[in-house]
């Protein structure tokens, strides 16, 4: 997950707008959907004053966790909401975390902080996922966790990108932790591998794929190998905001391409070639967090200073795995005006999306079906 701190109120309690299939299949954005209206009402609500401005969300069988801004995470039930625990105190070393995964038995949360003197002390923490406790915080500066902004997880790694400084400091780098240890395993930052600003990573076979700002690096996972750098104008991988994988397709989501277009790249993961671009004008200008599954690419975007100047609406887009195109958008209640950051995850066929706003102080987790674009569950903290 990546995301920018924007802001703006969030609304709930209305309906959800859900927009299905109406124009040709193709790799271009179906022009005029079809709207099906689904009422909030139709879904389990629940209200809990334990999120704080959540950046990042993950989930693993029947638990979700939700990596908060003020410094804390949020355990919930995923089958009934109920909340489980929230783990804050000052040893787990929370500093502004901006990205979570899992591993069997444990949750990992980045954190990408600054210190007193206002210089980045990027970290990770490590805690149990069946208690809660502490297991470790990495920190040591031959990590290189500087700026960290993505994480992902197989079973025995963990692989961090690091925004850096892009001058020294360490600079654009790749960290690759044991996730039976804790212990460093390798910093990849030669410049054959051309990090530039990453945004994302994903795990997809035997390789890592990290997003830059203008290309796709694919890394070997065993060995630490570049396999191959991605830049091709065909791919059309500008302004890159990050990256998923799902099966055997590698997803690239795209902020504007410079024509008003977001758009997202297929590349199949065992060549690295391009599937297809997919693109739409129909979505607001800034995407923020991206995830897929096998029923497509999902992305999170907000319109910069929303229509006619007002505050953002944040639209939840599904991009289909059989065609590219547009297949559906989420819209308001639950995204109005939701764009104080956030997150967004796949998972036993549902996708978890985490939001808040920095005028209220709401705070939100909603779970959407996956097949049908509907709203399951919203929790609202006020």
């Amino acid at each position: 997950m990546v995301r920018e701190k924007l802001i703006g109120p969030v609304l709930a309690g209305l309906c959800v707008a859900v927009l299905a299939p109406g124009g040709p299949a193709g790799a271009s954005a179906i022009s005029a959907p079809k709207s099906v209206a689904v009422p909030a009402s139709s879904a389990g609500t629940a209200r809990q004053p334990e999120l704080g401005y959540p950046d990042a969300v993950g989930v693993r069988g029947n638990r979700v966790w939700v990596a908060n801004f003020d410094n804390s995470v949020t355990e919930i039930n995923a089958a009934s909401g109920a909340l489980i625990r929230i783990v804050s105190a000052r040893h787990y070393r929370f500093n502004a975390p901006v990205a979570i995964t899992t591993t069997p038995g444990a949750v990992w949360v980045v954190n990408s902080g600054f210190n007193s003197s206002s210089n980045p002390v990027g970290s990770v923490t490590e805690i149990s996922a069946s208690t809660g406790a502490l297991i470790r915080v990495i920190s040591a500066r031959r990590y290189r966790l500087i700026d960290p902004a993505a994480i992902a997880a197989s079973r025995n790694t963990i692989w961090v990108v690091n925004s850096g400084d892009g001058i020294g400091a360490g600079g654009y780098s790749v960290t690759e932790i044991s996730a039976a240890t804790g212990a460093l395993i390798r910093v990849i930052s030669a410049r054959r591998f051309r990090l530039f600003q990453p945004t994302g990573v994903a795990l997809a076979g035997n390789a890592v794929w990290v997003a830059n700002e203008s290309s796709v690096t694919e890394i070997n996972a065993a060995t630490g190998r570049l396999i191959r750098v991605i830049s091709a104008r065909r791919y059309r991988l500008t302004g890159l905001l990050g990256i998923s994988a799902s099966g055997n397709t590698v997803w690239a989501a795209i902020n504007p391409d410079g024509g008003g277009h977001q758009t997202v790249t297929e590349i199949n993961a065992a060549s690295g070639a391009l599937i297809r671009v997919g693109s739409t004008t129909s979505l607001p200008a800034f995407a923020f967090a991206m995830t897929s599954d096998r029923y497509g690419a999902w992305v999170l975007t907000n319109s910069v200073g929303g229509k006619g100047g007002g505050i953002p609406d944040g639209i939840l887009a599904d991009f289909s795995a059989r065609t590219g195109a547009l297949a559906r958008t989420v819209s308001p209640p639950i995204l109005k005006n939701s764009n104080g950051g956030g997150g967004i995850t796949a998972a036993g066929g549902d996708i978890w999306v985490v939001g808040s706003s920095f005028y209220n102080g709401a705070s939100w987790l909603a779970e959407f079906s996956a097949a049908t674009g509907k709203l399951v569950r919203q929790i609202i903290s006020r």
